[in-house]
């Protein structure tokens, strides 16, 4: 498969959008069943706080966007370093 660049087109593989062969499976085994519903009743019924702290953090992800992890460091001529923990925003932050 090519990569996808500023001028070039994407050729080949699945259109965007289209699940692959092992979701489809997955979506045709569970039917009707719904893994958020289902969370959302034990989340109703049960008295346990960790539980309900487990369910929400779970859900949380597909609310709000992950955030990237990035430490700021204070230096002594009022500049400050930026760490990052990934290869793309490193480059990113370098570009700028």
């Amino acid at each position: 498969m090519s990569k996808v660049g500023k001028n070039r087109q994407k050729t080949g593989g699945r259109q965007k959008g289209t699940p692959n062969k092992k979701t489809k499976e997955l979506i045709e085994i569970l039917g009707a069943f719904n893994p958020v519903e289902k969370l959302k009743d034990i989340f109703a019924n049960t008295k346990d706080d960790c539980l309900k702290a487990k369910i929400c953090l779970d859900l949380l992800k597909y609310i709000y966007p992950q955030r990237k992890a990035i430490d700021f460091q204070a230096s002594e001529n009022n500049g400050f370093t930026v760490i990052v923990q990934d290869e793309k925003t490193k480059k990113m932050l370098d570009e700028l």
